[in-house]
């Protein structure tokens, strides 16, 4: 599906993959003024994500430390069931995967999402609702993906739930990946089980530097922005065949910007954990370093 159907705009979206994959492997860069309207003023349809404004620390000095420090500063992660912390060191304490990038591709992806191990359970989790049942159904909806993620890990013993977009039909319409994330991570924070498994976003709605930063702070140990890659695909891949990527297989010219891309939200990813000084990420995980501009009240 376009990313339309997720409520992006489809030529945004593209110039921004085109920007950061074929051309330039950098996020865009702006004036140093922005004029665009806040969403909460908007008169047009915004996604959830444009409603935060990342935090800045109390400093002068411009983001500059993932340039600066780039040594002591990473976006690897080990990801998986935790041990006690308190308790001796055993073998429980090493089933972890270690990734080097909260970014996966889809070989990595894939690979996770049908692995087949004796400790390390996966299970997807569909964040869709109902069309007709409108907006009244949307609050509903995040009940049950936040039950289904208690349950599936209280009583299966899941290590890794994936949270996914990808059953989208006419009838079924996504929940913002923004909302599932934060709703999740806060349900298993406050049973105790966050250290239990890690959160997985199988996303529609993840393109730009800023949302795939509103994510991780919102506590996504890592992000397959399928949708995103797919028009890599459609704009770079021989035939513009959108099912290769959904296949596990990425065609050779759309590899090297598909892997620009990556670069560019690597780089996009440092420079806004620099903007609270030195950090790596799982200090910036779940962290929620941003502020919502207003809250949206519809009668």
């Amino acid at each position: 599906l376009s990313p339309v159907c997720l409520g992006s705009l489809r030529r945004a979206a593209s110039i921004n993959a085109e920007y950061m994959g074929a051309k330039e492997a950098y996020e865009a860069l702006g004036s140093m003024g922005n004029d665009a309207p806040l969403a909460c003023l908007s008169s047009k349809p915004r996604l959830i994500h444009d409603y935060f404004k990342q935090l800045f620390c109390a400093s002068n000095q411009p983001p500059i430390d993932s340039i600066r420090e780039s040594i002591v500063m990473s976006l690897s992660a080990y990801i998986g069931p935790r041990g006690n912390i308190c308790s001796q060191l055993s073998a429980q304490h090493c089933n972890l995967l270690y990734l080097e990038s909260p970014v996966l591709i889809p070989e990595k992806f894939y690979r996770l999402k049908h692995m087949v191990h004796q400790r390390l359970k996966v299970k997807t989790i569909q964040c869709v609702f109902l069309r007709k049942e409108g907006y009244s159904g949307l609050e509903p909806a995040l009940h049950r993906v936040v039950g289904e993620v208690i349950k599936a890990v209280t009583e299966e013993s899941v290590s890794f739930v994936i949270l996914s977009h990808t059953e989208l039909s006419e009838s079924a319409v996504p929940i913002p990946s923004l909302l599932c994330i934060g709703a999740v991570h806060h349900a298993l924070v406050s049973r105790s089980l966050r250290s239990k498994c890690s959160i997985i976003a199988e996303a529609g709605d993840v393109s730009t530097v800023h949302e795939f930063c509103l994510s991780i702070g919102f506590g996504a140990d890592a992000i397959y922005p399928y949708s995103t890659f797919r028009l890599v695909q459609h704009f770079f891949g021989p035939g513009r065949d959108q099912q290769n990527i959904s296949q596990e297989h990425i065609p050779n010219s759309a590899l090297s910007t598909l892997n620009s891309y990556i670069k560019a939200v690597h780089k996009g990813i440092l420079k806004v954990m620099s903007k609270m000084g030195i950090s790596t990420l799982p200090s910036y995980k779940g962290a929620g370093r941003s502020s919502e501009t207003a809250k949206a009240h519809r009668g």
